[in-house]
């Protein structure tokens, strides 16, 4: 039975997310670092966000944020958080469809997977990096593992990455 997370009544949520940062994204940014970590979820922000940090620009106008989650035993939980987000930040989406994509394993190592392909990652491509942009900061992966996030999911780079 799934139970329902208000983020008003949650007692890890105490947090005045509405003054801490500038835009809508930075916000939702914060709302999900804040909310997830706490939770002991370990999350990643990939995708454009992810590439424009690195980068150094900032996420304003970002309306989409592509978060993967690694860990399937969390992810719905995580999902829950991030319908709060969401609801919180009208206009962004949080989308988790990369889930399927990897695949963590008991003996801690991921895989990355797609039809008929499947590859075991190493350690080293599926560290956390911390980002700071603008007024957030999140988690995300080395930027060769975005890279290999973008050829998977998306085939080549489309106009709204950049």
């Amino acid at each position: 039975m799934e139970s329902t997370i208000r983020l008003d009544q949650h007692p890890r949520q105490q947090i005045d997310f509405e003054h801490s940062v500038t835009s809508l994204t930075e916000r939702a940014l914060t709302e999900t670092d804040t909310l997830l970590t706490r939770a002991n979820i370990k999350y990643f922000v990939v995708g454009s966000v992810a590439r424009l940090g690195y980068m150094g620009h900032p996420v304003a106008d970002k309306k989409e944020i592509d978060i993967l989650i690694p860990e399937r035993a969390k992810t719905n939980e995580a999902e829950q958080f991030l319908k709060l987000v969401e609801s919180r930040n009208q206009g962004v989406e949080v989308d988790t469809s990369l889930k399927g994509f990897f695949q963590y394993s008991k003996e801690g190592t991921f895989k990355l997977k797609r039809g008929g392909l499947e590859h075991i990652l190493h350690p080293s491509t599926i560290e956390e990096r911390r980002i700071t942009t603008g007024n957030a900061t999140f988690s995300t992966l080395p930027p060769e593992t975005l890279l290999h996030t973008y050829i998977l999911a998306g085939g080549m780079f489309r106009p709204k990455d950049w």
